[in-house]
């Protein structure tokens, strides 16, 4: 469900058994609701969108209010109406899925881990348990509890979910989840050169989920440190997009293609703006994205990219659509870079990442566009 408070923006409301609708007015295409979710109340919301949907994405008759400005629909995902219709084909990234049909239309590029079912299939035909965010199949992370209470990643493999799972000594999964990734693959290593993922972290990944903030410098330039404390995932993307904005002012780069500059040059491996390096730490430190029932978690190599995609938006032009741009600055420069820097050997050829590694490029995209989040 899609609504609108005072300042834009978009939530989305997933109602569950504890959740009760106690009072509804409708008035042509918009409604007011007002909620009880435990003992907090939301009122005065302004409904633009609502849509109940199959398990598989597939809209139920009756049961819809759109604005046909809004895009998004099923999992947050871009509609891709223009050929069959309203609601029946949605663009996950790196594939288009058909819900009608439960399908991806396109053969799944990770296929090669899934040879026990359809290379077509939507969240390992079972979206009630199952997630697939991006139509790259489904991965889950496995960690081993300390004495001192902290967590290590002891292993990251595509075996059906994305929730963190406790294990025993023998490395059997004991059932307790005890935290979610942000997205399915966060913890898995990858070779930059075939593009493949991989589980190799040369030193253990360790965390303390009642301290995961993260703490760290950087050098901006010959001139200027800047610093960060107990910073989560929010603090981290804003406080580069300040250091950003910042340098850009300093150096009177204020043209759209000259903050495209210097923005690469900023980001380019081990440079400021690459944080996984730059801060000195471990490309795969554990960095808090929310707290709630289960604790959603990513890493400094996430949080980097990410940045980047957002930064990487404030340089478009009024004279280019946001995807256009996107597709501009991905295909002939990012994606290029990447194949250069790291000897690729031409992976990911087209949309959405154009030659850039899937972890890197899915959380540029989510960046860019600000989705998934």
């Amino acid at each position: 469900m899609g609504v609108y408070p005072q300042k834009k923006a978009h939530f989305y409301t997933y109602i569950c058994r504890n959740m009760t609708r106690f009072r509804q007015s409708t008035s042509s295409q918009l409604t007011a609701y007002q909620y009880a979710y435990g003992n907090k109340t939301v009122s005065g919301v302004c409904l633009q969108n609502t849509t109940d949907f199959s398990p598989f994405g597939v809209t139920l008759d009756g049961r819809t209010i759109e604005n046909d400005s809004y895009r998004r629909g099923f999992n947050g995902m871009e509609k891709d109406d223009e050929v069959k219709g309203s609601g029946n084909s949605y663009d996950f990234g790196a594939r288009l899925h058909d819900p009608r049909i439960a399908r991806f239309l396109t053969r799944d590029p990770l296929e090669h881990r899934f040879n026990y079912q359809s290379t077509y299939v939507f969240a390992g035909n079972n979206p009630i348990k199952f997630i697939d965010y991006n139509g790259e199949g489904i991965q889950s992370t496995d960690v081993r509890r300390n004495k001192d209470g902290t967590y290590t990643v002891v292993g990251a493999k595509a075996d059906g979910d994305v929730n963190v799972y406790l294990v025993d000594d023998k490395g059997k999964r004991t059932g307790k989840i005890v935290a979610q990734t942000l997205s399915s693959f966060d913890f898995m290593t990858t070779n930059n050169k075939t593009g493949e993922f991989t589980f190799k972290h040369s030193k253990p990944i360790t965390f303390d989920l009642k301290n995961i903030d993260v703490s760290g410098t950087v050098r901006v330039n010959e001139h200027e440190k800047r610093e960060i404390f107990d910073a989560d995932f929010s603090q981290l993307v804003d406080w580069v997009a300040d250091i950003f904005a910042e340098e850009s002012k300093r150096l009177g780069k204020q043209l759209n293609f000259e903050r495209g500059l210097l923005l690469e040059k900023m980001s380019k491996n081990g440079k400021c703006l690459d944080i996984k390096a730059s801060m000195g730490l471990n490309e795969y430190t554990p960095v808090l994205v929310a707290k709630g029932a289960v604790t959603k978690i990513t890493t400094l190599r996430a949080v980097g990219n990410f940045a980047f995609g957002a930064n990487l938006k404030t340089c478009g032009t009024p004279l280019m659509s946001d995807l256009d741009f996107y597709k501009l600055m991905m295909k002939n420069y990012i994606g290029p870079y990447n194949q250069s820097a790291n000897k690729g050997n031409g992976y990911n050829k087209g949309w959405p990442y154009y030659g850039e590694h899937s972890y890197s490029g899915w959380y540029i995209y989510n960046g860019f566009f600000r989705q998934n989040f």
